[in-house]
């Protein structure tokens, strides 16, 4: 193609500048500042998370100070030695013929292979890295959108909450499988195939702890949500679904999946129902057991108790009230959440009924803050987006955005400093004493605190082969020792002992407190041969009965030190040539 004078005519040539120009250039461009500010952002994030694990960790590693365990410990074992499960009483005389659902036999066989490998030790880092793993799952299940600093702040309260009764149980468990059931929930309506893993993960559940039940409760919370939301289709301040959501036909399959994953278990339907026997027990009776057993107690009455000296509690209150609150500012929004409503409902009920129960309404209400507030600050930056265009307003200069980061910054490092701060106070036994509970970092048992060389003791040869133990919860030590060949009357198992056996067993003690001889004819003292048991006394918790039992002659104490006491009959005492013990230890009892 020519001009008119028929000359081509010549192209402009595009200017460019040199490479090393062009690099600054871009360097210096909004798209750099962007990612310099996310890498910044990643890293004060990196290291909130690196204080936010750490201080739970180690706030998790204290001496090892729950019973159960050790029953626990000793069905572990048998079932690995006998290739069995039980499915009657092995460790009680009392009720020997009742049946025994033992849906915690999964926990048993890797707390027993967890000790057979590293002792205590190993036992105590092991349920501190499922705490900390479950603060984890929960920290990172809930929105990345939600400020850093904020994130970890409401975590920081659940891993303080979590570790005021981070005790080696099978809820320890439950624990992790709960934030890992919300985890897949809360990405299931964009990530429909992650509800796949459920009924897996329900099979693992419900063969190693009753509270598998959760599960079943919280996906029976999220169907309804969903249903509710597409049926108004954004009205009623719910919010839409996402584009790519789990079917109708997924969701009937999941669920039919999850009903066959709880038979699923040795006990078949019994196991599957056994958490509405023991919900059945704790409710019909929750008058009885909620004044006898401290882990039934209402954290209302504990508060009546002790006040604002346990800062698990006063952990547990400030998230319960900043979770409460935070749907209130949602709803200033128009804005409401029928899964996180019914979850914070369900599970504060619980929380409020019993102090066990804290753990678990912790975790649901550190993940129900946690999705508020990022919904909360997401409908209120749309609106002040949408009110500056409107006004006309310019977004905010390079200087504005620095100032913002530099404060960012500046939160995250005093948070992470404040939480490194606490980590360490643990190996001080300053952050005993803030908790209410005097311990320190520790990988061992309590000091005196397990009536171990009194339970060997009473299982010498000639010694009965039935024990009256106080406290039950110094009964599992006993069958660690020494069951299933020498029983107690009764152990903190109240899945498998009856009210009529606590009743018996207050009733012998509370008769042994007063010095009155007639608790040995109380049935279920004496065997068939007219033997009387062991009497093995806490030296904390039954100094009473001591007392009274030093006035009857026929009975003799045998063995004591700073934990415990054995009492025997005279008579016996006299055929194993068993010379009177020194009470003295027994005045000095641990604290």
């Amino acid at each position: 193609m020519t001009n008119e004078e028929g000359v081509m005519p010549q192209r402009k040539k595009k200017k460019t500048r040199p490479a090393a120009q062009s690099a600054t250039v871009l360097n210096a461009g909004p798209a750099a500042k962007l990612v310099s500010r996310k890498s910044d952002y990643e890293a004060e994030y990196r290291l909130l998370i690196a204080a936010l694990l750490t201080a739970t960790f180690i706030w998790s590693c204290s001496p090892m100070m729950g019973f159960d365990i050790w029953w626990h410990l000793k069905t572990g074992q048998m079932i690995l030695e006998e290739h069995t499960i039980p499915f009657v009483d092995w460790f009680t005389y009392s009720d020997s013929e009742a049946a025994w659902v033992d849906l915690h036999w999964g926990f048993q066989l890797l707390a027993a292979s967890t000790y057979a490998a590293g002792g205590v030790a190993l036992l105590v880092l092991a349920k501190a890295a499922m705490i900390t793993a479950t603060v984890a799952i929960g920290a990172f299940a809930t929105s990345a959108k939600l400020d850093c600093c904020v994130r970890v702040g409401v975590w920081s309260l659940v891993a303080i909450v979590l570790t005021g009764r981070g005790i080696v149980r099978p809820e320890i468990l439950s624990l992790l499988f709960l934030a890992t059931w919300l985890a897949i929930l809360l990405r299931a309506h964009t990530r429909p195939k992650l509800l796949w893993c459920l009924p897996a993960l329900l099979v693992v559940w419900v063969n190693c702890h009753a509270l598998f039940v959760f599960g079943l409760v919280v996906f029976a919370c999220w169907v309804f949500d969903g249903a509710l939301r597409h049926f108004a289709d954004g009205r009623w301040g719910l919010a839409r679904l996402e584009e790519e959501t789990a079917g109708v036909q997924q969701i009937i399959v999941v669920g039919a999946l999850l009903a066959v994953a709880c038979l699923i278990n040795p006990y078949f339907e019994e196991g599957a129902l056994f958490p509405l026997v023991l919900f059945r027990k704790l409710s019909v009776d929750e008058a009885f057991y909620s004044v006898r057993v401290d882990e039934f107690t209402s954290p209302a009455a504990f508060f009546g108790q002790i006040g604002l000296r346990s800062l698990h509690l006063d952990a547990a209150a400030v998230l319960w009230l900043l979770a409460a609150a935070s749907f209130v500012w949602l709803a200033t929004f128009r804005r409401v959440s029928i899964f996180r409503s019914l979850l914070f409902v369900a599970f504060s009920y619980l929380g409020f009924k019993m102090i066990r129960n804290l753990s678990p309404a912790a975790v649901v209400s550190g993940v129900v803050l946690c999705e508020n507030l990022s919904e909360s600050f997401g409908l209120r930056n749309r609106l002040r987006n949408a009110n500056a265009a409107s006004a006309s307003v310019e977004p905010a200069n390079d200087q504005t955005l620095a100032k913002e980061a530099s404060n960012r910054r500046r939160r995250s490092i005093a948070l992470s400093v404040v939480l490194f701060g606490l980590a360490a106070s643990h190996f001080s036994g300053h952050w005993g004493r803030l908790t209410g509970l005097g311990d320190r970092f520790g990988l061992r048992e309590a000091t005196a605190w397990y009536s171990h060389d009194a339970a060997k003791f009473a299982g010498q040869p000639g010694f009965p082969d039935r024990a009256i133990v106080a406290s039950f919860g110094q009964a599992a030590v006993y069958e660690f020792h020494n069951g299933p060949a020498r029983r107690v009357l009764m152990d903190g198992r109240l899945e498998v002992c009856t009210r009529e056996t606590f009743e018996l067993y207050e009733s012998i003690l509370r008769a042994m407190a007063q010095g009155d001889p007639a608790w040995q004819q109380l049935p279920g003292v004496a065997d068939a041969q007219g033997r009387l048991p062991a009497i093995i006394l806490d030296s904390r918790s039954a100094r009473d009965e001591i007392n009274g039992i030093f006035q009857l002659p026929e009975w003799r104490l045998v063995f004591a030190d700073s934990a415990a006491a054995v009492f025997v009959s005279s008579e016996l005492a006299n055929e194993l040539g068993l010379a009177p013990a020194d009470p003295t230890p027994l005045m000095h009892p641990p604290s």
